[in-house]
Formats: structure tokens, C-alpha cells, sequence
């Protein structure tokens, strides 16, 4: 390409949203550090007063003309909707909550706002650039491979990681604070060039992808390993129909190597055993309080019969759970034996936390995998929320939910996670209830509607559902990991979709 053309104005923008969109999915943890824990990483920029994230608007000043205002349509619609709804939420949490808009409210909804503004603007660009914009992440992970060292977890260590592999890679930590935030991004990349290659054959991109197949595995997390089965489930149900041969045979064997990996890996299958466990033995407490109050209170004929029927359903859930766990042989002072290499650990657990005293609930939680924790607690305090604020506590509040039901919630899991992931909730899910309320559920609708309709194109589908499904169950917030853009691009796509037919 010429100089010429590289400098013609549709060139320019191309690139620019292209960089941008690049900068949005990938470089969103680009040089940060982890300082003293990790829930406080601190990217370089912070000393100087800059945002980086802001970079990724640059494509908003190639619209700085005067028809740019004709680009704004009906098809601006949804925007506007958004737009006003987040309005709406200051104004009436003002009133009804006396709470007031702050200068961090307004930094984030000016960059809420602009970030609207430049994926209506951006959209056709970026969709049809997508195989470019992965292609980023796939030429960039065999140098995370050449540019570390690679060891396998000792036995201990693999009790609690969801991996074979630690590693040591300044090229990745450059890029990525830990494995899970590539995992957040990496399924979209990597199911949509296998899209593209079954359905034309390239000896070079076959490499490229076998490569950024091992870079996955070394970099495995749960989130790495959950995303990707549930987003090769749900595609390949939802689309049977419309997908080709090779690509379904190729996601089938890629569907069954990561569910045999996951369940062979106790670090991996213990994020799931612990949270029905963390689950039961809460349950056990919950019922054993309820027998106590059924005992020495007269029922209250005078409380609400709503309040008496949601307490009365709490406690048969309760009952149900534990029951379903007694019959699985979950008994009180239980030891779990642990196979690991040939050496067998057995790891004490209680089915009881009633009268024990802080120190000992603190040593059974100890117990428990701190993601199952965050991830249970972030979901209560989403839900409490909701209960209490149904149009949600306002855009990137998550915050001011988790401190007013810290004090309700700490008698239920260890003292570390009453302290870290109080902002990002641990997943997006949590933060679109706790947040926006009953709306979160028309978006999460959206999504639906997105992965089953026909008439959506199968590389779309690649492109942006793998990654809102993975960090919509475990994210880093809406303005990391390009799940704002991936969001907006849907919902504007249902849309497009509609006007046609």
C-alpha cells in the first residue's frame, strides 16, 4: 500500500478504529503492575493523571466534520434509550436515596457517554475488521511463549490452580495481569479464526492457531476453561443448523479436550465442588437458626405476609440443599481425599458452622477457594441490591452496593473477601444487577436473542458472544476487556436486524 493510500481519509479512519478496537479488547491491562495485592494493581499511567483508556476514543476526532450529524439517525435509537435511562438513575437515586453525583460519577458516564458514541459511529468498521482485529491476539501470543520461562505446578500448588503450567512471561505480563484476563478475551479469537480456517484451509494460519491453542493451555484459567465450553454449548445448540461440518466436529473435539482437562485438574473442578459446598454448609446454619426461632418465638402474625412466604421459601431452599448434600454423603467432620501425583492429601471440612466463634468460621472459609467466595458474596450483594434499589444503584456504583452489605455478609465468608473485588463485582453479571436493576435482564435478553437468531451471521456471533457470555459470568468491569463495545455492538446489531425484516 502506497503512502498515498495510507493517508486517504477512509484509510486513516479504518486504521484508527481498528488500532482503537485493538487497544479496547487487548491493552486494557497494558503496563500495570501488581503493587502490594492484586486486587490494587496500578497501571504506570496512574502517576501521571491519565487514563489510557481514553486513547481508545481517538476515532471520535475523524468525525469531527460538519455532516458528521447526519451519520445520527434512527438507528440511533437504542443509544439514546441508554443514554436517558442512565440519566434517569442519577436523578432518581438523587430523590429517593439522597445520592449525590460526585466527580467520579462524572468521569465515568462523560466516558460511558463517548464510548456510546463511538461504537454507534464505528460499528460498521470494527465488524467488518474483526478477523483483523483478532488476528492481533493470535500474532502476538507466540512471542508470550518465546519470551518466558514455563514450569509445572508442584503438588501442593495444583490443589488450588487451575493449570498445569506457572509461568514467567514479561511479554504477557506486559499485556495481561494474570491468565484469567486473556481467558476473559482469548475465546473469541481463537473459535472465530477456526471458523475462517474451516472454512478455507491455510497451512500458515493452521500454525498461527495450534500455537495460540498451546499459548491457551499454558495461560489455562477457569475462566479460560468455563468460557469456552459454555460458549461452544450454547453456539452449537443454539446454531446447529447453520454451522459446517468441520467446524462443528473441530469445536466438538476442542468442547471435550477442555471439559476432560477442567474435571482432570482438582484446582479446576474445585471452584465448582466448593461452591456447592460453601452453599451447604451456609444452609446447614440457616436451617438450624430457623428450627432455634421456630422454638423459642411465637410467629408473628403481624409481619407481612410477603416477608413470611420469602422467609419461608428461603428455609425450603435450605432444607432442599441440605438434604441433596446428606444424601451425597456430606457428613459433618468429613476429610476430602485429594489424589495428587500419587500422593494422597486429605483436607479436613466441617458440614457445621453453628456457635463457632469468628476464629473457627475463619479457619472452615479458610478452607474454601477464595474465587468461589467472591464470586457467591459479589452475587448476594447483587441481588440484595436489586431487592432494594430495583432500577439499580447507577452506572459504576458496584462499590457503594458491596460497603452497604459488607456488615450482612461477613459472618459468611473469610475476612479476605469482605476487601477485594468490592468495584468489578467478579463478574458483569453482578454489576449489571446490582447497577442497572430489572433492565440488566432485557440486556442479558438481548444476548439471547443475539446467539439464536438466523438472521445474524455466524462470524458476528464468533466474534462477540464468547466474549460478553465469559466476562458476563467473570469480568473486570464494562470499560476492560472491550465488554462495553461487545455489549453495545449487539444490542445495536438486534436492532439492525429488526428495521431489515
Amino acid at each position: 500500500m502506497s503512502l498515498k493510500n495510507i493517508f486517504n481519509f477512509n484509510n486513516l479512519k479504518s486504521i484508527t478504529i481498528i488500532f482503537s478496537s485493538i487497544a479496547i479488547f487487548y491493552m486494557w491491562d497494558f503496563g500495570a503492575k501488581y503493587y502490594t495485592h492484586v486486587s490494587i494493581a496500578r497501571p504506570w499511567w496512574d502517576y501521571y493523571g491519565i487514563d489510557k483508556r481514553f486513547l481508545t476514543l481517538l476515532p471520535l476526532l475523524l468525525f469531527l466534520k460538519k455532516d458528521s450529524l447526519s451519520l445520527i439517525n434512527k438507528n440511533f435509537f437504542p443509544i439514546l434509550i441508554i443514554w436517558l435511562y442512565v440519566i434517569f438513575q442519577y436523578i432518581f437515586n438523587f430523590f429517593k436515596f439522597d445520592r449525590i453525583f460526585t466527580i467520579t460519577d462524572l468521569k465515568y458516564f462523560f466516558a460511558f457517554s463517548l464510548v456510546l458514541l463511538m461504537i454507534y459511529l464505528c460499528k460498521e468498521i470494527i465488524l467488518l475488521n474483526k478477523k483483523k482485529i483478532t488476528l492481533f491476539l493470535i500474532f502476538l501470543a507466540p512471542l508470550f511463549l518465546i519470551s518466558g520461562d514455563f514450569f509445572v505446578w508442584s503438588k501442593e500448588d495444583l490443589l488450588w490452580q487451575c493449570s498445569l503450567f506457572g509461568n514467567d512471561s514479561p511479554m504477557f505480563k506486559l499485556f495481561f495481569l494474570e491468565s484469567s484476563h486473556l481467558g476473559m478475551v482469548a475465546i473469541p479469537a481463537f473459535l472465530l479464526n477456526l471458523f475462517y480456517l474451516c472454512k478455507k484451509f491455510n497451512l500458515f494460519n493452521f500454525l498461527l492457531l495450534i500455537i495460540f491453542s498451546i499459548t491457551m493451555l499454558i495461560f489455562f484459567s477457569t475462566t479460560m476453561a468455563v468460557g469456552t465450553i459454555l460458549s461452544i454449548i450454547i453456539i452449537l445448540f443454539t446454531n446447529f443448523r447453520n454451522i459446517n461440518k468441520k467446524f462443528f466436529l473441530s469445536c466438538v473435539i476442542v468442547l471435550f479436550a477442555y471439559i476432560f482437562l477442567f474435571f482432570s485438574l482438582y484446582g479446576c473442578k474445585r471452584k465448582i465442588s466448593d461452591l456447592f459446598y460453601h452453599t451447604y454448609i451456609i444452609s446447614v446454619e440457616k436451617v438450624f437458626l430457623e428450627k432455634k426461632k421456630n422454638l423459642t418465638e411465637i410467629d408473628n402474625q403481624a409481619e407481612p405476609v410477603i416477608n413470611r412466604l420469602l422467609n419461608k421459601t428461603k428455609h425450603t431452599i435450605a432444607k432442599s440443599i441440605v438434604y441433596s448434600f446428606d444424601k451425597l454423603e456430606l457428613k459433618t467432620k468429613t476429610k476430602t481425599s485429594v489424589n495428587t501425583g500419587g500422593n494422597v492429601v486429605e483436607v479436613e471440612r466441617t458440614s457445621n458452622l453453628v456457635n463457632l466463634s469468628p476464629a473457627e468460621r475463619e479457619i472452615v472459609f479458610q478452607k474454601i477457594n477464595v474465587t468461589t467466595q467472591v464470586v457467591q458474596n459479589s452475587f448476594i450483594v447483587a441481588l440484595k441490591t436489586l431487592n432494594i434499589k430495583p432500577f439499580g444503584i447507577g452506572l459504576n456504583r458496584f462499590e457503594d452496593a458491596f460497603k452497604n452489605q459488607i456488615k450482612n455478609q461477613k459472618n459468611f465468608y473469610s475476612s479476605e473477601i469482605m476487601k477485594i473485588n468490592s468495584n468489578d463485582g467478579s463478574a458483569n453479571l453482578n454489576k449489571l444487577i446490582a447497577e442497572f436493576g430489572y433492565v440488566s435482564f432485557i440486556i442479558l435478553a438481548y444476548f439471547i436473542f443475539f446467539i439464536c437468531s438466523k438472521k445474524i451471521s455466524m462470524e458476528n456471533k464468533l466474534f462477540l458472544f464468547p466474549l460478553v457470555l465469559t466476562q458476563t459470568i467473570r469480568g473486570a468491569g464494562y470499560f476492560n476487556g472491550g465488554y462495553l463495545v461487545a455489549t453495545i455492538l449487539i444490542i445495536l446489531i438486534v436492532h439492525d436486524t429488526k428495521e431489515k425484516n
